[in-house]
């Protein structure tokens, strides 16, 4: 599944934003709101932490976007 394989890459490199995304994506398809959240959290978190950065235009609107 997308989560499966999200959480594979997420493993591996931790900072690939698009994988962030395509997680969003899925738990919002199953209705977990909650995770879309926390996805979104993490996300920021640690580009903040390890990069220094915050997230891509793209990841914010996608989150803005599953939230409203």
């Amino acid at each position: 599944s997308a989560i499966d394989l999200c959480t594979r890459i997420l493993n591996q490199d931790n900072c690939w934003e698009r994988a962030y995304r395509y997680l969003m994506i899925a738990y919002e398809e199953l209705g977990d709101h909650g995770q879309v959240g926390r996805t979104f959290q993490r996300c920021s978190q640690i580009l903040e932490s390890e990069l220094n950065v915050t997230p891509a235009k793209e990841t914010i609107d996608l989150f803005q976007l599953l939230t409203a």
